[in-house]
């Protein structure tokens, strides 16, 4: 169960990266502003009533969908879509999402969505979702393309697959089986408390022409964290090993303090495989090769 064991690591690594994330400025969607054009209007309702019933389709957590979700709840409902068009009249003032330059206070106090592509030490990118509070903790990654996310909470983790609405139950034992039971000790807030001021040095990197400032903290295994920024905003986040191999990349778009309720919990419709024979069942609906 390499497969297995692989995506697993690679997205519970997230976890461990995000200890030393630096205060960021990045830009917030405007609040109803579902289209992106710097205003709202009554075409910016539609468009959120047409995803409030499935007509539209925008992926949770992406700007679009911060600004249609209206109220803040992790939902784009029917009542967004009315709040927007009264918005677009002057007649509502929508709650505010909050600008990451608070992002390092949504880490620090251990409840934050965060969204990006993670790359491996083999050249494979897979979209990086990231859901963290005292509820548990979510990430998305995927195996040859196939989505799936790894949800831990209350001392269990799963493994879920929104495509095929199914999700695989993991005991620490088979947690063991496929080599990852050391992944079973799930972060608190405590271990995103990091202060940045403890970065070992400062670097000068270039990025897309802009040169930007690159701070580097040494592991206790030998090897690096790095921590690109570009006058505050996070861009990159990448760890080296002791011989500077590069084991994985994280290209970071925004961080929100909105944490999804429903990416926290299994849905109920979701087929649920249990036990070894579940183990090798899921991964042959994944399509999950089963060799090693």
């Amino acid at each position: 169960m390499t497969m297995l064991k692989k995506t697993v690591s690679l997205a519970l690594s997230a976890l461990l990266l995000l200890c030393a994330l630096l205060p960021t400025a990045q830009a917030a969607p405007i609040p109803g502003d579902v289209d992106g054009d710097g205003s709202v209007k009554p075409g910016d309702a539609r468009l959120a009533l047409r995803a409030s019933v499935r007509l539209e389709s925008y992926e949770f957590g992406s700007p679009a969908f911060l600004a249609a979700d209206a109220n803040g709840d992790g939902e784009i409902k029917p009542e967004d879509a009315r709040s927007i068009l009264r918005a677009s009249v002057g007649l509502e003032t929508l709650p505010e999402i909050r600008p990451a330059a608070d992002e390092c206070a949504f880490l620090r106090g251990g409840s934050f969505y965060l969204r990006g592509t993670v790359t491996d030490g083999d050249g494979q990118s897979s979209p990086l979702a990231l859901a963290v509070s005292p509820e548990g903790v979510y990430t998305l990654s995927s195996i040859d393309g196939e989505p799936v996310g790894v949800l831990m909470k209350d001392g269990n983790t799963f493994l879920i697959s929104p495509r095929r609405q199914a999700y695989l139950t993991l005991s620490d034992a088979m947690l063991d089986a496929i080599g990852a039971g050391d992944l079973s000790n799930v972060p608190t807030a405590a271990d995103f408390a990091c202060d940045p001021a403890l970065a070992d040095r400062t670097e000068t990197v270039t990025v897309n022409g802009v040169a930007c400032n690159e701070y580097v903290f040494e592991t206790a295994d030998g090897g690096v964290r790095r921590i690109v920024t570009d006058e505050g905003r996070l861009l990159r986040i990448s760890v080296e090993t002791a011989d500077g191999r590069t084991e994985t990349v994280q290209e970071i778009e925004y961080v929100t303090d909105r944490v999804p309720a429903a990416l926290l919990t299994v849905p109920e419709s979701y087929e649920e495989y249990r036990g070894l024979t579940g183990l090798f069942a899921f991964a042959q609906l994944l399509g999950v090769p089963q060799e090693g």
